[in-house]
Parts: structure tokens; C-alpha cells; sequence
């Protein structure tokens, strides 16, 4: 699963140029699917599709357990099981 828009800062993040990305992990730069590329692929690969962010939105530093601020700080590099990608 993508999210897309999560997928759109990823990749601009990134620094790589494209003009478009869907939900079926497709990126496009003009007409072409650059999803193959290495620099693209990488970033795909370390998707996590759910915003982790809006999770914890509201809530300050300081009332946070200690999982959730890893959560926050490692997501991104961590599967679904917490280990790592």
C-alpha cells in the first residue's frame, strides 16, 4: 500500500525530480515511469504508508511514552514488526 502524498514529500525530500506519483507506487516524470530507478526505488522501499505524524498530533514532547517517541524518531526505518529495513 502507498499513500501518496506521504510518497510526494518522500521523494521530494529526496531531491529527486518527477512530476507525479499514485497510490500504486507508479512515479512519473513527465511521461515516463521512473519507479525503477535506484535513487526512486530506494525510497519506495522505505515507505512506511501510515503518517506517523498525525498520530501523535496535539500531543507535546514531554507526554509521550518512550515507544511512541522511537516510533517518531525511527519509523521510517523500521518495518512493521520494528525491525530494521
Amino acid at each position: 500500500m502507498i499513500n501518496s502524498s506521504k510518497l510526494d514529500k518522500e521523494l521530494k525530500e529526496a531531491g529527486i525530480k518527477f512530476s507525479g506519483c499514485n497510490s500504486n507506487g507508479v512515479v512519473f516524470d513527465g511521461y515516463n515511469e521512473i519507479q525503477d530507478r535506484p535513487d526512486v526505488r530506494a525510497v519506495l522501499d522505505a515507505h512506511a504508508p501510515t503518517p506517523t505524524v498525525s498520530k501523535f498530533k496535539g500531543k507535546k514532547p514531554k507526554d509521550l511514552k518512550p515507544d511512541e517517541r522511537n516510533e517518531i524518531l525511527f519509523g521510517h526505518l523500521l518495518d512493521e514488526n520494528g525491525n530494521i529495513k
